[in-house]
């Protein structure tokens, strides 16, 4: 285990694209999406209370595809517009 000092000042919890679709339903949900979700949800509060900022940060695809890059090729159904057509992938206004 790593022993160091958080400096609530100097730190952050980044959460990288959760979204819907990776936490529950088929493919590419994560088996157990919705267990790893809460323990996000949990830590993200105790950073709150600790005055650690919390960004959440959401890879968005342009309808023309051109910011695809290399992830169409990875993965198909981002390719084939699947990932952009699945519900609730529109861009949260709350903080």
């Amino acid at each position: 285990m790593v022993d160091f000092t958080v400096v609530p000042e100097r730190a952050a919890h980044i959460n990288v694209d959760m979204q819907n679709l990776f936490v529950q339903g088929d493919w590419p949900a994560a088996l157990d999406g919705l267990a790893v979700l809460d323990r996000i949800n949990r830590l993200a509060a105790v950073c709150r209370q600790a005055g650690i900022l919390v960004i959440h940060a959401s890879h968005i695809l342009r309808p023309d595809g051109s910011n695809m890059g290399v992830l169409g090729e990875v993965v198909p159904p981002v390719r084939d517009g699947i990932i952009n057509k699945a519900p609730n992938l529109q861009p949260s206004t709350r903080t």
